[in-house]
């Protein structure tokens, strides 16, 4: 231990002294260095977050960027009607950290309805050409054909979160597709018997009745 002067009143002190005995004058050295220390540690602390913040930031841009690129190169999936390729972008973005839960339940739904939603789409384009033209040798069994198609698509659900999804509901909560239901195949087509006198003018009312279901298109195309 050695002795040093106090900086205010020159009294020896103890180097190791907080504080002069005398005048009651505080030894900064040692205390501010300590605090000069912990000052430029709390500042590489804050510019350490912020730099990090930013780099963290800037990787899930790209992440994002990335997975908005497959999510694109999906919807062209889609509209083929792809869904071994459509799984294979969603395994991806899997892969980059993305949330594919409701995309994979939509995936299911369209593999599971693609079939019956599709039958009816071209089942009702085929059914009204034939009316159309009168390319038909039963028009009974024409209608048949149709009101099965119509009764396996009315029983397929809603899913909003699929593009097939959405169009079911267009199409189910259209007040055409419901009169044309009720009134055409529920009603004036249980009259129809086959009588080609006659037949040409009930396909008539029936394809000029079933025409703005044609409207609603089927948003894939055919496997």
């Amino acid at each position: 231990m050695a002795l040093i002067e106090c900086q205010k009143c020159g009294n020896k002190i103890s180097d190791t002294a907080y504080k002069c005995p005398k005048c009651g004058k505080r030894r900064w050295g040692k205390s501010k260095g300590i605090f000069i220390f912990l000052g430029i540690l709390i500042v590489f602390a804050i510019s350490s977050f912020f730099v990090i913040k930013t780099i963290l930031k800037r990787v899930d841009q790209k992440r994002q960027a990335e997975i908005a690129v497959i999510e694109e190169e999906m919807s062209g999936l889609y509209k083929k009607a792809d869904f071994d390729g459509v799984e294979n972008c969603l395994d991806r973005i899997d892969s980059l950290k993305g949330d594919t839960t409701e995309q994979r339940e939509a995936l299911e739904y369209d593999r599971k309805y693609y079939a019956d939603a599709l039958n009816y789409y071209t089942c009702l384009k085929e059914t009204y050409d034939k009316l159309d033209s009168g390319g038909y040798s039963s028009i009974t069994s024409v209608i048949k054909t149709f009101k099965d198609a119509t009764d396996r698509f009315e029983k397929i659900p809603i899913n909003e979160n699929s593009e097939m999804g959405r169009w079911v509901k267009d199409v189910k909560s259209s007040s055409d597709f419901v009169a044309f239901n009720a009134v055409m195949l529920d009603g004036y087509s249980e009259t129809i018997k086959d009588d080609r006198n006659v037949n040409w003018i009930q396909a008539s009312t029936l394809s000029f009745s079933m025409r703005p279901l044609l409207e609603y298109e089927f948003p894939y195309t055919k496997k």
